[in-house]
């Protein structure tokens, strides 16, 4: 069994845009080679402290699929009613789709935590997990 497990230090930038507004398949032109360009807009989000990504490979069904997990802090608030794509960009420049035109959608958790009295603004810690085969899916912004 072959161990797959990417992570991605140093995320600079994170946004989102529709996953309706994503060329389709996305997925397939990666494991082809096919460069990825996500022509859409992206909106921006603020984060504190230092976010994560990581993808892992998993085994189900007799499949080969990639769990990406992508966690942050930010006190924006994401429209979580929407199936939401997010784009992340690293230190050297080079970014990463989480999401795609087709199912399944990534899933999007929000947990809020309020602020000290002593003058720490509220902030929501946002999960976003994607499972699919060929990632993660390097793009062109």
């Amino acid at each position: 069994m072959e161990n797959f497990n990417h992570s991605l230090p140093g995320i600079a930038q994170i946004g989102y845009c529709l996953c309706e507004n994503i060329q389709p398949n996305i997925v397939l032109k990666h494991l082809s080679g096919i460069p990825v360009g996500v022509f859409t807009e992206i909106t921006p989000v603020r984060f504190f402290g230092q976010p994560s990504y990581e993808a892992v490979k998993e085994y189900d069904n007799n499949g080969r699929k990639v769990l990406c997990t992508l966690k942050f802090v930010s006190n924006d608030n994401i429209p979580l009613h929407k199936h939401l794509a997010f784009v992340i960009t690293d230190a050297s420049g080079t970014s990463f789709i989480i999401g795609s035109r087709e199912r399944p959608y990534p899933v999007v958790k929000s947990s809020a935590t309020s602020g000290n009295p002593s003058g720490e603004s509220n902030a929501n810690t946002y999960e976003i997990k994607w499972s699919s085969v060929g990632m993660p899916i390097r793009c062109a912004i």
